[in-house]
């Protein structure tokens, strides 16, 4: 292909990079699965940022990232059973989605760990069509007599970093969004104030 302008040339390359990492059609015949990184909190607005994150799809003259960071949990039920002879069941329906609209698939998986009162909990999450659109499902944990569990759900925050190639910087936008996974975990003590 024939480039007229090195800005137009700069923006396909760097799309090419922020889709395909690490991998290359030079090193394999088909590109492995896409590891995008989730930060412990929001990185600078760089060239490596924009690599290490989801690429989204591209404006008519700006490419854009989904900068995935600060990963935390949300209390999204509680048993207190400590007075009771008997199992109690909770059910609930949660909600996992980006909190702003997407219309575009991903391909790509992401890992992260929350520390809360000395309690770690891990999630991995794999980035498919499914996060383009909200995704709401049941579920339900029991307590057996005398005790206590408390379950949250992990979230990420979320932002769009855009990459002008016409002067060469990145920037993110004035939006803070949440990625909501689908991953419950359950605790014996509280790790978050409740809802």
């Amino acid at each position: 292909m024939l480039y007229s302008s090195l800005e137009d040339m700069n923006a396909d390359y760097l799309a090419a990079e922020s889709h395909f990492k690490h991998n290359s059609f030079l090193l394999s015949s088909i590109p492995i699965r896409n590891k995008v990184e989730i930060f412990t909190a929001i990185p600078p607005a760089t060239r490596d940022t924009f690599n290490k994150s989801l690429p989204k799809s591209a404006t008519t003259n700006q490419l854009e990232a989904i900068i995935l960071f600060s990963p935390n949990l949300q209390n999204v039920g509680t048993i207190d059973n400590t007075n009771s002879d008997t199992t109690t069941t909770y059910e609930k329906s949660i909600t996992s989605s980006f909190t702003f609209s997407t219309s575009q698939t991903f391909s790509a998986e992401a890992s992260a760990e929350v520390v809360k009162s000395g309690f770690k909990i891990g999630f991995s999450i794999s980035f498919t069509e499914q996060w383009s659109s909200s995704n709401t499902e049941s579920f339900s944990f029991s307590v057996g007599p005398g005790k206590k569990a408390f379950t949250y759900q992990g979230y990420l925050q979320a932002r769009i970093l855009r990459y002008n190639p016409v002067d060469d910087t990145f920037a993110y936008d004035n939006s803070i969004a949440r990625f909501v996974t689908n991953i419950p975990s359950t605790s014996e003590v509280p790790l978050v104030s409740s809802i």
